[in-house]
């Protein structure tokens, strides 16, 4: 993605061919016209700037371009399988999200069906807001999904939100329990 010598083209001037359109570009099957014009706008507008970013920041850009869409079938495998040892699934409080442990590694049974209150010292509520614009999705269930799936615990995107820093691997997970 990052390549230099490559010629930046825009998804305007892509080759006409219907074998190219074909093969790579799916552009013609959008729902709307709008989202599609809005779509091909974003991804225009980023191309410049991808030999200036990092590989993680094209691909998390390309997820918030993907997220505009509000569909939750439109996104993309990010490749990114670097991921804390602990899965969460969300249960809904007083009309609110709660965000549980339901599988950690042998050694931390204690922290099974803790509830999670924050990811270095950000509130919940806080890492949800930051991760939201990265999520395709069109409705909140899609969203607790896709956080309790892969976002809430995949480095990649911790750091993209500042939640954990660039440099660092680790990050603490608070969790509240009976004990």
């Amino acid at each position: 993605l990052k390549e230099r010598e490559t010629t930046v083209h825009t998804l305007i001037q892509l080759p006409a061919s219907p074998e190219f359109q074909q093969r790579y570009d799916d552009s013609d099957a959008f729902f709307d016209a709008e989202a599609r014009k809005h779509f091909i706008t974003q991804i225009n507008a980023l191309i410049p700037s991808v030999p200036k970013l990092t590989d993680t920041q094209i691909v998390y850009e390309l997820l918030r371009i993907a997220a505009t869409l509000g569909d939750a079938h439109s996104g993309m495998d990010v490749g990114f399988r670097d991921f804390f040892p602990i899965e969460f699934d969300a249960i809904y409080e007083n009309g609110k999200p709660a965000f549980y442990a339901v599988r950690v590694t042998q050694g931390h049974e204690d922290l099974l069906l803790g509830k999670l209150t924050a990811i270095n010292g950000i509130p919940i509520e806080e890492v949800i807001t930051r991760l939201k614009p990265y999520i395709p999705h069109e409705n909140e269930f899609w969203l607790l999904k896709r956080l309790c799936d892969s976002m809430l615990t995949q480095l990649p995107a911790l750091q993209q939100t500042g939640i954990v820093k660039p440099e660092e691997t680790g990050a603490i997970f608070s969790l509240e329990t009976d004990t």
